[in-house]
């Protein structure tokens, strides 16, 4: 039902784009209409970047050829620098689990955290490779001098809080670090633009600690008052079952509080496992 509902907002949306691209490029009416049917979510835009460069002539393209050329060039600085942040991420998190982690389960945490910080490296490489291609189709000058193409070994950097070892200094940083913005600035300019880069990045992580400690009281709070209220329960059917002098009533007010003595007990070692303090003592 979700995935209806946002394919029907994704068509709607295309919709209205289609009705502006009628307006701006009337006479690429011919080739969106003769575009094969296909699933909302697979449609091409027809920006100028899926024409080619005679069509953009053709077309009357031309004056939207720079639009995006401009668009593309801020989308492949913004997809540099959230890769080389996403970068640094990955190296800390390696040195921090060399250095401080070892037994299987928070090993195995830290691999889950590692992985996703890798798989944001991945999102922002695939970003800037698809806007440098939109680039190379527009036919923007100096592409490969501005954007050059990124490989696999590029996206690593040297580590910073460790000694280097012998060869270090032979090895070379990708072009990353000197490519785009940063790759103007001077030394001392390139410093503060990294330590403001990683103040950024420290506020956030500052603000989802912020949020996941509150998740973790609100269910910490939550999960005391649920045991609480087994105990309670528990008291109560109990108070029932004792003056019964007819054996079904007491039979199952007995049985009532059994369950709930029962789960009481369940949502304490649950709450253990997951790391909670032991809630047996927790008052009513």
């Amino acid at each position: 039902e979700e995935i209806e509902r946002d394919q029907e907002q994704l068509e709607a949306e295309l919709r209205k784009w289609r009705r502006m691209q009628r307006e701006l490029m009337p006479a690429a009416g011919d080739a969106i209409s003769n575009s094969a049917p296909c699933e909302i979510e697979d449609e091409i835009l027809f920006l100028p970047s899926d024409f080619s460069a005679v069509q953009h002539t053709e077309l009357g393209l031309t004056h939207l050829v720079l639009v995006e050329q401009s668009l593309r060039q801020g989308e492949a600085n913004d997809a540099l620098r959230d890769l080389r942040a996403a970068i640094k991420h990955s190296v800390v998190l390696r040195q921090q689990k060399r250095k401080n982690v070892h037994d299987q389960r928070p090993n195995t945490r830290a691999q889950q955290i590692i992985k996703s910080a890798d798989n944001m490296k991945l999102r922002w490489a695939t970003k800037y490779r698809h806007a440098r291609r939109c680039l190379a189709t527009l036919a923007f000058p100096e592409v490969d001098a501005k954007y050059p193409e990124l490989h696999d070994q590029d996206m690593w950097m040297k580590t910073v809080d460790t000694a280097h070892t012998l060869g270090d200094g032979q090895k070379t940083e990708g072009w990353i670090w000197r490519v785009g913005p940063m790759g103007r600035m001077e030394d001392e300019e390139q410093g503060e633009w990294s330590l403001e880069l990683d103040r950024v990045q420290w506020f956030r992580a500052m603000a989802d600690k912020d949020r996941w400690q509150e998740e973790v009281e609100i269910l910490e709070a939550e999960f005391g008052r649920c045991v609480r209220s087994f105990r309670r329960m528990a008291a109560v059917w109990g108070d029932l079952a004792r003056p019964q002098t007819k054996k079904g009533y007491a039979a199952y007010a007995w049985r009532q509080a059994s369950m709930f003595g029962r789960m009481e007990k369940e949502a304490i070692q649950k709450f253990i496992l997951a790391g909670g303090e032991d809630l047996t003592a927790t008052p009513e």
